[in-house]
């Protein structure tokens, strides 16, 4: 099933989404799915979808009408779909629609977590207006518990002594071991960006310090040949070692091979009492 058997196509960009998409569809509808009721013995779980979405084409809304818009998906299907129409479309405004659309879709299914990037992608280049800005402010002024309320000094003393306990220590030694903790943020950065100039010296100091005489673990020590081996070995099997994506594409092809890479870094969580149902229904 081609993008040129639907009206609109103009509108759909011509990308690895948009196929995998229309692959998925192509697959369902090839499979002839019908509902079952649950006690049925050939009961699966399908949700309806529209594979024009009804947000963005509202004459095409009705299965009964535009029956050719309409396809059975599981679950895991309909959310994989939806995610895939964020990246699907040539107008950037009907991108961020989708987005809205999958993040109502989580919200009414718990065990499904979107990550907090596609829910900042729905507000990226847009500013709230002030009508709506107007209404977000009564709406918190109505909601809040403390409206009209002060605190005493007794409060106001406990809640200053929590928040300096709680108060990260600016001593440049523990400053230090929350840069290393964190140095994957900063890749690609110099310690003088992140830190300064002054303390970017202090913090080399300290550190060819440590590393030096007593405090570095190997001093006046030197590595057997045994273990020089097994570190030479450790390294070329580490360089020999094949990507989870090089061994789809040997065994599937690369059609497969990039469906199953999406769903990867897609990462749809379940929660455990989801994985629990699903194990004992296999069971």
């Amino acid at each position: 099933m081609s993008i040129s058997n639907y009206p609109h196509q103009n509108k759909f960009l011509d990308n690895k989404y948009t196929k995998w998409y229309f692959n998925i569809i192509e697959n369902a509808k090839s499979q002839n799915r019908k509902k079952f009721e649950k006690n049925d013995p050939e009961y699966v779980y399908y949700e309806n979808h529209h594979i024009l979405p009804k947000s963005l084409y509202i004459e095409y809304k009705c299965f009964k009408k535009n029956f050719w818009n309409s396809v059975l998906l599981t679950e895991k299907e309909h959310f994989i779909c939806h995610w895939l129409l964020t990246k699907c479309f040539v107008n950037k405004n009907d991108n961020i629609k989708m987005n809205f659309c999958l993040i109502k879709m989580a919200r009414c299914q718990s065990h499904i977590i979107i990550s907090k990037n596609i829910q900042r992608k729905t507000m990226t280049g847009r500013k709230h207006t002030e009508e709506t800005k107007k209404k977000l402010s009564e709406i918190k002024l109505k909601n809040n518990p403390f409206k009209g309320k002060k605190h005493s000094e007794e409060t106001r003393k406990k809640i200053s002594e929590k928040v300096k306990l709680n108060k990260p220590n600016r001593d440049f030694m523990k400053n230090e071991k929350w840069l290393e903790n964190n140095r994957k943020r900063f890749k690609g950065k110099k310690i003088e960006e992140i830190l300064g100039s002054e303390k970017a010296k202090t913090y080399k100091e300290n550190k060819s310090k440590n590393n030096k005489d007593s405090g570095n673990p190997m001093y006046g020590k030197k590595h057997s040949e045994e273990a020089k081996k097994k570190i030479s070995e450790k390294r070329k099997e580490r360089k020999n070692i094949k990507s989870i994506y090089q061994c789809w594409l040997d065994k599937y092809g690369k059609e497969i091979a990039d469906q199953k890479e999406m769903e990867r870094k897609l990462k749809v969580s379940i929660s455990l009492k989801e994985r629990n149902k699903i194990a004992n229904q296999k069971s």
